[in-house]
C-alpha cells in the first residue's frame, strides 16, 4: 500500500510517490535533520522475511555508500521501521537515459559525452571492487543539468527471478550457474552463469553506447532465449553502415568491449574511457557517401571543375596523402600493467628500447628496461633508483640514494650506469634532474632544486624558487627546463637558455608542468602542463618564439616523458588523487575520500566528526568546506574556504577564503547562517580555536615577518598572542598554552598565552614535532620515525615518559608518494590525514603532430 503524504520513516518525511516497480516504490521525501530533499525506495516485503537476502543488501548498500563519485547514485542511509526496509539516496531531477532513447539514436557529440561519465562511474566503482552486474539505459539517469548518474549499483544480486524483453532484470544470488542481469545487456558470461568480474560491466557499457549511437539495440530477437543466444553467437551490425554512419575508430572501441571472451575485451574501465576519448576525435568525420549521390543534380559549373581536376591529375596522390595523414587518428600501446607510480621514462637512441623508473605495489622506485614490442621488463639491478636521462651510447644517468624532496620530486646522488646494468659511478650530490648533450659526452643538472649547472659546475641560471625538467635541444645549442619562480608552487614558466646562460621566457602560467621533450626536429619543445581551470595535464608543443598550440588531450592527465627521433611519443597516462585516510575511536583505518581533492582539515575531539575541504574537478576548481561522520556517514557540504578546526560542541568550523585579503568564517555544521569577521591585512592560516571555543588563534604573515594572533569571537578583537616569529597552532585543553617554536630555535617549546619564558618538552627528539596535546598522564601526541615509516607517541613534557601509541604510516599503498595534515583527536584516540597518491601506466603514442 502506497504511503501517504506526511508519513515519517525515521527523520524522513514522505512527500510524494515518484515510481513504482519490481524493487519496490520510490517516494519522494525531506531529510529533516538537513533540510534537504531526498529519495526514499520502500523495499518488497520479501526482503524482511529473507535474513540472509537482507543482509547482503544491507553491506552492498554500505559499499556503494562508499564510492562517493558524481557519476554514481549517492546513498544516504538504509533503515527499517514497523518491517519496513527502505533506502536514502539523493533526489534527482531529470529522466533515465532509457526516456532519452525513447525518439531513436542521441546525437552522436551527446552519446559520447556520456559513455565518458559512465566510464568515470564504472571506474570508480571497479576501482572499489563493486560490479554493476545490470548496466542498461534503465539504471542511468541524465540530470536536467547533463550530468549522469549509474543507479542501482550492486542490486542485481537481489533482485527478481523473472526475465522479460522489456528491461527487468534476471537474478538472484551470484551463484556459478545461474544467469543473471538482463536480457540484451548481459554478457556471455552472465549468459553462462559464470563468476563475473568487472569486464562483464565493460560488455554491458558496450550494448548501451551502441545503443546509445544506432537508436537500436545491439542484440535482438523475440524472446530472451534468442537475445542471449546473439549474445553468445553473434556479432551487432557495423555503425560504420549506420544512419549517420559512425567513425570506424568508435566503431572498434565498442566492438573492442562486445568481444566474447573477457580476456579480449578493454581490463578497466579507465583504460576504456582514455580510448574512448581519443577515439571520439574522429567521431564527426563522416563519409562523403550522401554528397556522391547527390553529384547528378549539381549544377552545370561543376563540368569546368572536373575537367580542372583532371588536368592536375598527377597532384592527386599528393593531396590524397595530406590528406589521409590528417584525418588519420593517433595510435596507443600500453607499456605497463602493475599499479604504482612512473617518475621518468625515456627511449633509448634506437627508439625500440623502453627504460623507466617506477615504485611499483608500494615499493621503492627502481629502473626497468624493456622492448616497445612487448610488456615484459627487466630490472636493471641497481636497487632504489630513479632514471634522469639516456645518453646516444646507452649509458644512463640516475639518480641513487633518492629522497622525497616535496610534490611528487626528489633529491640524491646523481650516477651514471651502463644499459647492460653494473656499479654505478657517481658524480654530484644534491641533484634532482639531468639531461645528457646530444653527443653523450656531457650532463646539465639542476642541482639543490635551485641551479641549472653546465657542464657541472658551472652555474647557467639561478631561481628564486626552483628547477625541473631539463632538456637539451636537438642541436646541442639551447636547454629548456621549467622555472618555478616561487618555492613551494606548481606555477612555472618555460624557459630557453643558451650555453652563454643568456636565458629567454618562450611560455608562462603553466599551473603544473609535468613532462618536456624536443621535437625531432628541434623546432618544437612539447610540454605536459595545465593552465588556469585545467585540472589534467595536456600535451602543449611551443615554438622557440613562443608560439603554443595544444597537441592532443585526454581523459586524465598526461605527463610527457620522451620523444623518439621517429616521432613516436612515451607518456604516462596519471591518475591523480588526494584523498583522506582516518582512524575511528577503536576502529580500522578508513577511506574516507569523498571526490577528486579531498584535504583533511580538522577531527572534532571526541573522534566522530572530520572537516576537510574539497578543490577539484567535481567543484569546478572551487574550494568548498565539508563535514562527514567519521564512521563513513555522506558529507555535507557548509559552504566556500578551507577548514582548520572544529568547535568543542562540534557546532562550528572555522575557514579561511581564497579571497584576498582572506577572511576568518565560522560555518555552522547544523542549522544557522555564517559568521564572517572583517578581511584581515596580509595573510592568514591555521586559525584554531581555543580552549571553550570563545576564541581562535591563527598565523598572521606581515611582509616578512611572522606571529600568532588571537581573535576574539564575540567582540571582534584581534590582538598579538605570542612574540614575534613564534609559531604554533598545537594548544592546551584549557586554551592557556601552545606548543611553538621559532626560526632562531626550532625546538617546540610550550609557550603560556599569558605572558613568561617558555618552558622545554623533556623527552622529545630534534627530528620529532608535536602534533596534538591530549589528557594526562600522557597529554602530547608526538610524530616520531620507526625505521622507514613514522609513529606516533604519547609524551609526559614534564618527566619525558613516552608511549607508543600507533603506526601513523603503515605498509607503502602502491602511487601513494606523501601524507599530510595530520590532525588528532586528543579525546578519542583517532585521527586523520590526507594522502597523495598518482597511478600511472605508460603508453606510446604514434601519429601524433
Amino acid at each position: 500500500m502506497a504511503l501517504i503524504s506526511g508519513t515519517k520513516l525515521g527523520p524522513y518525511q514522505i512527500q510524494a510517490l515518484i515510481g513504482a516497480g519490481g524493487m519496490g516504490e520510490v517516494y519522494r521525501a525531506r531529510d529533516t535533520r538537513l533540510n534537504r530533499s531526498v529519495a526514499v525506495k520502500i523495499l518488497p516485503a520479501s526482503f524482511a522475511s529473507d535474513p540472509d537476502r537482507l543482509r547482503r543488501f544491507e553491506q552492498e548498500a554500505r559499499a556503494v555508500a562508499a564510492l562517493n563519485h558524481p557519476n554514481i547514485l549517492a546513498i544516504h542511509d538504509i533503515g527499517t521501521q514497523n518491517g519496513t526496509f527502505y533506502l536514502v539516496s539523493e533526489f534527482l531531477e531529470g529522466n533515465t537515459l532509457r526516456g532519452q532513447l525513447a525518439n531513436g539514436a542521441l546525437p552522436a557529440r551527446k552519446a559520447i559525452e556520456y559513455a565518458l561519465q559512465i566510464a568515470q562511474g564504472l571506474g570508480a566503482a571497479h576501482d572499489k571492487g563493486i560490479v554493476h552486474r545490470d548496466l542498461k539505459p534503465e539504471n542511468i539517469f541524465v540530470t536536467k543539468d547533463g550530468r549522469l548518474k549509474i543507479l542501482d549499483f550492486g542490486l542485481a544480486k537481489v533482485q527478481t527471478q523473472a526475465t522479460t524483453l522489456e528491461g527487468e532484470t534476471v537474478a538472484s544470488q551470484s551463484t556459478p550457474g545461474v544467469a543473471m542481469g538482463t536480457a540484451g545487456y548481459m554478457s556471455p558470461e552472465q549468459v553462462r552463469g559464470e563468476s563475473l568480474d568487472h569486464r562483464s560491466d565493460i560488455f554491458s557499457f558496450g550494448s548501451v553506447l551502441y545503443e546509445m549511437l544506432s537508436g537500436t539495440r545491439a542484440f535482438k530477437g523475440d524472446t530472451s532465449v534468442e537475445i542471449m543466444s546473439a549474445i553468445l553467437r553473434e556479432d551487432p551490425p557495423e555503425l560504420t553502415r549506420a544512419t549517420p554512419p559512425v567513425h570506424p575508430a568508435v566503431d572498434r572501441t565498442i566492438r573492442h568491449c562486445l568481444e566474447k571472451n573477457p580476456l579480449e575485451r578493454f581490463q578497466s574501465a579507465r583504460d576504456l574511457g582514455f580510448q574512448l576519448q581519443v577515439a571520439a576525435g574522429g567521431l564527426f568525420t563522416k563519409p562523403d557517401a550522401a554528397a556522391m549521390r547527390g553529384w547528378a543534380f549539381r549544377p552545370r559549373w561543376v563540368i569546368p571543375i572536373v575537367i580542372a581536376l583532371v588536368l592536375v591529375a598527377s597532384l592527386v596522390p599528393f593531396f590524397i596523402a595530406r590528406l589521409s595523414a590528417k584525418a588519420e587518428l593517433p595510435a596507443y600501446k600500453r607499456l605497463t600493467f602493475r599499479s604504482g607510480i612512473v617518475s621518468t621514462a625515456r627511449f633509448s637512441s634506437d627508439g625500440r628500447t623502453i627504460i623507466y623508473g617506477a615504485a611499483w605495489e608500494g615499493n621503492p622506485s627502481e629502473i626497468f628496461v624493456s622492448r616497445v614490442g612487448g610488456s615484459d621488463a627487466r630490472p636493471l639491478g641497481i636497487g632504489p633508483s630513479e632514471l634522469l636521462s639516456v645518453s646516444k651510447n646507452g649509458e644512463l644517468a640516475v639518480l641513487l640514494k633518492p629522497q622525497s624532496s616535496f610534490f611528487m620530486y626528489t633529491i640524491g646522488t646523481l650516477a651514471t650506469v651502463p644499459l647492460e646494468g653494473g656499479t654505478p659511478r657517481e658524480i654530484a650530490e644534491d641533484v634532482t634532474s639531468a639531461d645528457w648533450t646530444p653527443d653523450g659526452t656531457g650532463l646539465v643538472i639542476v642541482r639543490a632544486r635551485t641551479k641549472l649547472e653546465f657542464p657541472i659546475g658551472k652555474v647557467l641560471f639561478q631561481s628564486a624558487g626552483w628547477l625541473s625538467h631539463p632538456r637539451f635541444s636537438p642541436d646541442g645549442k639551447s636547454i629548456a627546463f621549467i622555472d618555478h619562480p616561487t618555492f613551494g608552487t606548481i606555477v612555472g614558466s618555460f624557459v630557453t637558455c643558451d650555453l652563454k646562460g643568456t636565458a629567454k621566457v618562450i611560455a608562462k602560467g603553466f599551473e603544473w608542468a609535468g613532462g618536456a621533450a624536443w621535437s625531432p626536429n628541434g623546432k618544437e619543445v612539447w610540454l605536459s602542463g595545465t593552465r588556469s581551470g585545467e585540472t589534467a595535464q595536456q600535451i602543449f608543443a611551443i615554438s622557440r618564439d613562443g608560439k603554443e598550440r595544444l597537441v592532443t588531450r585526454g581523459a586524465g592527465s598526461m605527463t610527457l616523458h620522451d620523444i623518439a627521433h621517429d616521432g613516436q611519443m612515451l607518456f604516462s597516462r596519471d591518475d591523480l588523487r588526494q584523498g583522506i585516510k582516518a582512524l575511528a575511536p577503536d576502529n580500522e583505518e578508513r577511506d574516507l575520500s569523498w571526490f577528486d581533492v579531498s584535504l583533511m582539515g580538522a577531527i572534532s575531539a571526541d573522534g566522530e566528526m572530520i572537516a576537510f575541504s574539497e578543490s577539484g574537478e567535481a567543484t569546478a576548481l572551487k574550494g568548498y568546506t565539508y563535514v562527514r561522520g567519521i564512521r563513513g556517514t555522506p558529507a555535507v557540504r557548509l559552504g566556500e574556504g578551507r577548514p582548520y578546526s572544529i568547535s568543542p560542541d562540534k557546532k562550528w568550523v572555522v575557514v579561511t577564503t581564497g579571497s584576498f585579503p582572506p577572511q576568518l568564517v565560522l560555518l555552522p555544521t547544523s542549522s544557522g547562517e555564517p559568521k564572517r569577521y572583517p578581511p584581515i591585512k596580509d595573510d592568514i592560516s591555521y586559525p584554531t580555536f581555543l580552549g571553550d571555543g570563545k576564541q581562535i588563534i591563527f598565523i598572521r604573515r606581515e611582509g616578512s615577518s611572522t606571529r600568532m594572533y588571537m581573535l576574539a569571537l564575540d567582540t571582534g578583537e584581534v590582538k598579538p598572542a605570542l612574540p614575534e616569529g613564534v609559531i604554533g597552532i598545537v594548544v592546551s585543553p584549557d586554551g592557556k598554552r601552545v606548543i611553538a617554536s621559532s626560526h632562531s630555535d626550532p625546538t617546540d617549546k610550550i609557550y603560556d598565552l599569558a605572558g613568561g619564558p617558555p618552558h622545554p618538552i623533556k623527552g622529545i627528539a630534534q627530528d620529532e614535532y608535536v602534533t596534538a596535546w591530549g589528557n594526562p598522564p600522557l597529554p602530547l601526541y608526538v610524530v616520531g620515525h620507526e625505521g622507514s615509516g613514522k609513529s606516533l607517541f604519547r609524551l609526559d613534557p614534564v618527566t619525558g615518559e613516552r608511549r607508543f601509541w600507533h603506526s601513523w604510516i603503515r605498509a607503502p599503498a602502491p602511487g601513494v608518494w606523501m601524507n599530510a595534515d595530520l590532525a588528532v583527536a586528543t579525546n578519542a584516540q583517532a585521527y586523520g590525514y590526507s594522502y597523495y597518491r598518482t597511478l600511472s601506466q605508460l603508453y606510446i603514442a604514434e601519429g601524433l603532430r
